[in-house]
């Protein structure tokens, strides 16, 4: 899976790498995404992390803690989430305005959309309520 920052700088990538190799279940699974500088630059970019997820709690690892890392950011940052069945996508200034139970639903439906075990995806919506018909197709979801 790669994880993209959309309204972030580098320093923000190595950031939400820092929080995921801080649990258990992510150690090790993490990799920065580096890109080649452009001409008369100095240095690779920081574009992605790379994360390999398994049939464990990986994915609700994963998940929880990027909607802590977003809601302690305090610019309008948005996580996208790109697997081969679909994307899902969490915007920063959504999340922040919800309530404890939100978070916590949206946690959940999200862990479990981007577990890599499953043969299907569910769009997450930013109440956390999945989409079943969804089920059977790609999805490319935002949150918020």
């Amino acid at each position: 899976m790669t994880v993209r920052l959309e309204g972030a700088a580098g320093d923000e990538v190595r950031s939400l790498r820092d929080w995921l190799v801080e649990e258990d279940e992510l150690r090790g699974r993490v990799r920065l995404v580096e890109v080649p500088p452009a001409p008369g630059e100095l240095g690779p970019l920081l574009d992605a992390l790379n994360i390999a997820l398994d049939s464990g709690g990986a994915a609700t690892a994963l998940a929880t803690i990027a909607v802590a890392w977003i809601r302690s950011r305090h610019t309008d940052i948005t996580v996208t989430a790109e697997r081969p069945t679909g994307s899902i996508r969490i915007e920063g200034r959504q999340v922040r305005r919800l309530d404890a139970t939100a978070v916590q639903s949206l946690i959940e439906q999200t862990g479990r959309a981007l577990d890599s075990t499953r043969s299907t995806a569910h769009d997450v919506d930013a109440a956390g309520s999945a989409d079943p018909a969804s089920a059977d197709r790609p999805s490319s979801t935002t949150v918020g």
